[in-house]
């Protein structure tokens, strides 16, 4: 099924590689984090498009993530693999994961409990060095990952590429337009929309607030064509990434 829902969106799953790509040819010694890492499906990919960088793939849930260990000897990088939940900030929260379709999103339980770490308290026990890329998918807890490593983003600023699932986000009592103007205080100006296919929608100032709104509202009730979005966000220093990929995306077909 996975390979033929490829052939008809071919697009699908490669956003991102195409991204880390020119993200690594600028930074050959950068480090990738893979947020929600799953069994290594991105890895993977990023292999077929020659980006073998250093990661650190974080994974909660603990079957994936002993598939993720597995998987990790077939790939040429240095990966670091961790089995733990982030979100906004370092607690124990009343919560199971649901698991459906190959992935787990954290759903409210009062009767289950998971521990939570903020990337920020993550990223200063682990002493990590040099991320230039920042991946977070996991369904529906990417605006709390993200305001969970405010202190890294701010002093870092690495290129982002996450999961906006407005559907999702609001599961969390959340709504995902806010998180635009907490990322342009971090310092991001430009962003870019796929589809939930992997297919180039439109790029953006980060404050462009009329119009990404308008783009969360087509999806906050999940009637179109179009569930979610993903997007990539790029600092100042990295206008240069955004421009060469922007340029690239506008040649496809």
């Amino acid at each position: 099924m996975g390979e033929k829902y490829m052939r008809i969106h071919p697009e699908y799953d490669r956003n991102f590689p195409l991204l880390a790509k020119y993200v690594c040819e600028k930074y050959p010694d950068g480090v990738i984090v893979d947020i929600g890492a799953n069994i290594g499906d991105t890895i993977a990919m990023l292999a077929t498009y020659g980006v073998n960088n250093d990661i650190i793939a974080i994974e909660g849930e603990i079957n994936y993530y002993r598939l993720l260990l597995e998987n990790k000897k077939l790939f040429k990088n240095n990966i670091r693999t961790f089995n733990i939940f982030l979100g906004e900030k370092s607690e124990e929260i009343n919560a199971v994961l649901d698991k459906e379709k190959g992935t787990a999103k954290i759903i409210h339980d009062k009767k289950e409990k998971i521990k939570l770490s903020s990337f920020d308290e993550f990223y200063k026990n682990e002493s990590l060095e040099n991320i230039v890329l920042f991946k977070s998918d996991t369904d529906g807890y990417d605006l709390k990952v993200l305001k969970g490593a405010q202190d890294f983003l701010n002093k870092n600023k690495p290129v982002i590429f996450f999961e906006y699932d407005e559907y999702y986000f609001s599961l969390h009592s959340e709504s995902g337009i806010s998180i635009f103007d907490f990322l342009h205080n971090c310092g991001y100006k430009k962003s870019i929309f796929y589809d939930n296919y992997g297919r180039f929608i439109i790029s953006l100032d980060v404050n462009s607030k009329n119009q990404i709104e308008q783009l969360t509202r087509y999806i906050k009730s999940r009637k179109g064509k179009i569930d979610y979005y993903d997007i990539a966000l790029f600092p100042e220093k990295d206008l240069d990434i955004y421009e060469k990929l922007l340029q690239e995306l506008l040649l496809q077909n």
